[in-house]
């Protein structure tokens, strides 16, 4: 007996790796709320970023010639004399 459209759309099967496969969405009579088989396909991870590396030249002036954070902060602008700042280190 092949699953009701409506019950598969609303339940785990939905979006299940073994939809259509399955004996227990064959089987069920009503929604699936909790299956020990459910498994979501698998999505490749997005590389990851690299962030330019920030030559001492260009470090910034001020506060920004010293921080601990100099070689991979966004903040810094190298022509922006810096004075206070959150993240310094």
């Amino acid at each position: 007996m092949p699953a009701n459209s409506t019950t598969t759309r609303s339940s785990l099967c939905a979006n299940c790796l073994h939809q259509g496969n399955c004996a227990f969405e064959k089987q069920t009579t009503g929604p699936v709320l909790h299956c020990e088989m459910h498994a979501l396909p698998s999505v490749p991870e997005p590389p990851a970023r690299t962030q330019p590396k920030v030559t001492h030249a260009v470090a910034g002036k001020g506060l920004c010639g010293t921080c601990d954070h100099r070689e991979h902060c966004a903040l810094r602008v190298p022509d922006r004399i810096v004075l206070h700042c959150e993240h310094y280190q």
